[in-house]
C-alpha cells in the first residue's frame, strides 16, 4: 500500500506528525503544513484559523496528498468552520477532507459507541463547545474534563502512550487496525 496523507496542524503542535507517522501504516508518508497560531482562548480566536486554510493547502497539494487532514479540533466548534474548510480543500483543490471531530463521531458510530469521556487543555468555552457539538451527535453522551497545559507532549497520544500497559497498547493497536478497514474502498 502506498499513499501520501497532508496534514494542517496550528504552528504551535508539537505532537501531531509525529503521532501520525508512528502510526501511520507501512507505505502511507506523512506531509504537514502549518498555520501561525499560538493558541486559543475562544471561538472567535479558533474562527481565525480559516483565513490561513488556502495557504496552507497551496502548501500541501504540491505533494499530490491522497487525503488531507485538518488537525486543529477544538476549530471545528466554530459554526460553519468545517464547511469552510472542507470547502476550500475539496471543492477548491479537489482532495478529500478529513475533520478530526467528525472522523471521531463516525469512529464511535462504527464501533457503537455512545458515551465518551474528553480530558483536553482547552478552556472552558472551548471543551464546552467540543462537548455541545459530540452530544449533538445522535445522542452522544459526553463528559469533559479540563486539564492544565503543561508542555505539549505530556498530554500528547506519543507520549501518554509510551506510559500505557503493553495489553492496552496491543488492545488499541487491534482497533485501529479494525478502523483502518473502514476506510478500505
Amino acid at each position: 500500500m502506498e499513499g501520501r496523507i497532508g496534514l494542517i496542524v496550528p504552528s504551535s503542535n508539537t505532537t501531531m506528525k509525529v503521532d501520525y507517522s508512528r502510526l501511520a501504516p507501512e507505505g502511507i508518508s506523512i506531509h504537514t503544513s502549518r498555520i501561525h497560531f499560538k493558541g486559543a482562548s475562544s471561538t472567535e480566536e479558533l474562527a481565525t484559523l480559516l483565513k490561513h486554510v488556502n495557504d496552507a493547502v497551496k502548501l500541501l497539494v504540491n505533494c499530490r496528498p491522497n487525503v488531507i487532514v485538518w488537525g486543529c479540533t477544538a476549530a471545528s466548534i466554530v459554526p460553519g468552520f468545517e464547511k469552510g474548510v472542507k470547502k476550500i480543500i475539496e471543492a477548491d483543490y479537489g482532495v478529500p477532507c478529513v475533520m478530526p471531530l467528525s472522523a471521531a463521531v463516525a469512529a464511535f458510530r462504527a464501533l457503537s459507541i455512545s458515551r465518551i469521556s474528553l480530558t483536553a487543555p482547552y478552556t472552558e468555552e472551548i471543551l464546552e463547545g467540543v462537548r455541545r457539538y459530540l452530544e449533538k451527535q445522535r445522542s452522544m453522551c459526553c463528559k469533559c474534563k479540563r486539564v492544565r497545559a503543561q508542555r505539549q507532549p505530556y498530554y500528547s497520544g506519543a507520549a501518554a502512550s509510551n506510559h500505557l500497559p503493553t495489553r492496552l497498547i496491543s488492545k488499541l493497536k487491534r482497533r485501529r487496525r479494525g478502523l483502518h478497514q473502514l476506510h478500505q474502498p
